[in-house]
């Protein structure tokens, strides 16, 4: 969601870039969204370019303080990929209503782990947690439009976003101190986030505009 959200703030930050004059002369369909898509693909060779698309680690810590306290953790074959695939799936400007219509999306993220977990020793007693598995998030979508007025530059009026999932698919294994939580996670991630974003997508949506009218605060 943090990536969609972003990329909506790109898209506005680009309106609102635009100087009076630019707006105002030649095809102003392409004035105003030919620089949004620009920034969209620079975001995306970005995130590529950074090492996150696809996030490959693995490694093991530990912290001793003997004879009491004992911690290591592991994480073997993390992979995380689908990043940097923002999909403009459309993109258009009203010059007559100063208005940008967008759909942006990330069609996959994909979480792969072929190990991981952690042991602990505490005054003798030993506490251990082991996760495997993969997540597949589908089609994180955020639609919308952007109202502005032209002073010097273009300021915005409005802002309206529509969030939502595609769904998840969860096929993970979860050990936590002796319990199977399996199940419960993967129904958890599967079922329930599911359910409660479509439960609250107005309260979710009000909450995504109030987060991007305050990063474009920074702007």
């Amino acid at each position: 969601m943090k990536l969609s959200v972003f990329a909506v703030v790109l898209v506005i930050a680009s309106v609102c870039a635009l100087p009076q004059q630019d707006v105002e002369t030649g095809d102003q369909r392409f004035v105003v969204t030919n620089p949004i898509r620009r920034a969209i693909e620079k975001l995306r060779r970005d995130i590529r370019e950074a090492g996150l698309d696809p996030l490959q680690f693995e490694g093991f810590f530990e912290y001793k303080l003997l004879p009491f306290f004992v911690f290591e953790a592991f994480i073997d074959e993390f992979e995380f990929n689908g990043a940097s695939n923002i999909a403009m799936n459309s993109l258009s400007h009203n010059p007559f209503l100063r208005r940008v219509s967008f759909d942006i999306s990330l069609p996959e993220l994909r979480l792969n782990v072929h190990d991981s977990g952690f042991d602990v020793t505490l005054f003798g007693i030993n506490l251990s947690s082991r996760f495997n598995g993969r997540i597949l998030i589908k089609q994180i979508r955020l639609t919308g439009h952007v109202s502005y007025r032209i002073l010097i530059n273009a300021s915005i009026t409005d802002i309206s976003l529509n969030f939502s999932l595609g769904g998840i698919e969860s096929d993970v294994r979860l050990i936590a101190f002796g319990n199977d939580c399996t199940e419960h996670l993967n129904r958890f991630l599967a079922v329930t986030i599911q359910e409660n974003v479509i439960k609250y997508q107005n309260e979710i949506n009000k909450y995504l505009e109030e987060i991007v009218m305050e990063l474009l605060k920074g702007q």
